[in-house]
């Protein structure tokens, strides 16, 4: 079966709209405590720095240090220590920051003082790889296993007992993998690498992305979990309504 998708179609007003709480009830808003077909990761992860991008996925697990995620590295005083050489997104400073003498006095170490945006504590630009370790439940056998990372800055690449599983590069919604074939009995190795640097060169100042407004935090924030369904699940539902024809196509 190559394509996930079912198609349903009714031209009948009243047997559409009994339909669709029926959808509802089959899939509960995500994140609610309790639920046994979810699996939190938020926590104490280990994790390093990787600027020059050389990292494998047979990294110890005891490498580096720890923090928590859901979180940044910069938040919790990880990175490097702002100075006047400090390689920001849009490269360096404008060029009477550095040579007027109005501002010889903010370039010295220990006292840089920038005014082109809101100067974080700490700054990383580069690859840095987070790691846990997890047993998934026993009922969880023969369930499809999702890996719901809610945002991400800005692309991730993730492994599971050091088996790449693939990558994405969204800013505005989740990053989702199906970790099913790749999961096994017992404890399991999570590997995300995660990698803020100017991968795409979208403009001098994406507020987004750099540090204009966003800042150029790396890490993983909001809901960082394990989700389990059926091997037969329903994705989403679009409704399409036709007021002319007085019908609605419903798209499983």
């Amino acid at each position: 079966m190559t394509d996930r998708r079912t198609f349903i179609k009714h031209t009948a007003w009243g047997s559409a709209l009994f339909l669709l709480p029926s959808f509802r009830l089959l899939q509960p808003a995500p994140g609610q405590t309790g639920r046994k077909d979810v699996l939190p990761l938020d926590g104490r992860w280990h994790f390093y720095m990787d600027p020059d991008k050389e990292g494998s996925a047979d990294i110890p697990l005891n490498t580096g240090n720890t923090l928590k995620l859901p979180g940044s590295l910069q938040s919790q005083g990880f990175g490097n220590d702002v100075s006047a050489d400090t390689r920001w997104w849009n490269g360096k400073l404008k060029d009477i920051w550095r040579t007027s003498p109005v501002y010889e006095r903010y370039r010295l170490d220990g006292n840089v003082k920038i005014y082109e945006f809101l100067q974080p504590k700490k700054h990383y630009l580069g690859a840095a790889w987070y790691i846990k370790e997890f047993e998934i439940p026993r009922y969880w056998k023969d369930k499809r296993i999702v890996l719901f990372l809610e945002r991400v800055h800005w692309e991730s690449t993730v492994f599971i007992n050091e088996r790449e599983i693939g990558s994405r590069m969204y800013l505005g919604v989740p990053h989702e993998y199906d970790l099913t074939g790749a999961i096994k009995e017992g404890m399991n190795r999570l590997m995300v690498r995660v990698n803020n640097s100017r991968i795409v060169d979208v403009g001098d100042m994406p507020h987004s992305i750099s540090e204009q407004t966003q800042g150029t935090w790396n890490g993983i924030v909001g809901r960082v979990e394990l989700r389990a369904t059926d091997k037969v699940w329903i994705d989403q539902v679009q409704v399409y309504p036709g007021i002319a024809e007085k019908k609605i196509d419903i798209e499983l």
